[in-house]
């Protein structure tokens, strides 16, 4: 008796194939809808402003410099640090006496 090898119906299931459709103007892309009711003059400032935030990162690549730090003559007093609170001294109980 054979003791290996390939046994029919074992092992992982194939995942069945999915069609995929061209795009049309029916199918259209999320990025061409996005875009689509970004430059809709009808839509809503808000939605439109949604859709413009939502399309940002596929459009608009990150700069991949990025810029120079800022310096205490660029920012003034903002980067100044605040002087410490005053020191307090706590009292021993003999110290009352």
């Amino acid at each position: 008796m054979p003791r290996g090898g390939a046994r029919p119906g074992a092992g992982r299931k194939r995942a069945p194939r999915v069609k995929l459709e061209p795009a049309s103007p029916e199918n259209e892309t999320p990025l061409e809808y996005m875009l689509k009711v970004m430059r809709d003059g009808s839509a809503t400032p808000a939605r439109r402003d949604a859709m413009a935030i939502r399309a940002l990162p596929y459009v608009h690549h990150r700069n991949p410099v990025p810029p120079e730090s800022p310096t205490k003559s660029d920012w003034g007093d903002l980067l100044a640090v605040p002087p410490a609170p005053p020191a307090y001294r706590l009292k021993d109980v003999d110290d009352e006496r």
